[in-house]
């Protein structure tokens, strides 16, 4: 069981090491995910700018538009894009993608911790902290 617990712990951060990384990374290397809320602005033209969250398929719904692929692309990827595909109805239009909510990332940390179960990911949270959300290993933890 101590080798097992400790699988378990190092399996559950692992999992969640990639939110960690994403977290440290400069904001223009941040790629866009399902869950996260953006917002979508249209310079001059109120009607058309929106806040969406970006569906489980990886796509948002603008007006004139309909659907675009959101996943996977920067806030200035997405904003060209948005640019070139508004230009069939306006005239040199300037997009502007910001991200107003990050989507939340969780873990499962298990094995012998004072509390294990489900925690979410905070922007800098690294291992030590996310192991004291937990309560900590126990005294019955075995980290050899």
């Amino acid at each position: 069981m101590k080798s097992g617990a400790v699988l378990l712990l190092l399996a559950a951060l692992v999992v969640g090491f990639p939110a960690f990384l994403r977290a440290q990374a400069p904001q223009d290397a941040y790629l866009l995910g399902p869950g996260d809320t953006v917002d979508v602005v249209i310079f001059g033209e109120p009607d058309l700018s929106r806040t969406v969250t970006i569906k489980p398929d990886g796509t948002i719904s603008l007006p004139l538009i309909g659907e675009v692929r959101a996943a996977g692309k920067t806030t200035t990827q997405l904003a060209s894009e948005l640019a070139s595909l508004y230009r069939t109805y306006l005239r040199a239009p300037s997009v502007s993608v910001v991200v107003r909510e990050f989507r939340v990332d969780r873990i499962y940390i298990l094995g012998q911790v004072g509390r294990p179960g489900e925690y979410q990911i905070r922007p800098g949270m690294g291992i030590l902290e996310l192991l004291a959300s937990a309560g900590g290993p126990t005294t019955r933890a075995d980290f050899l």
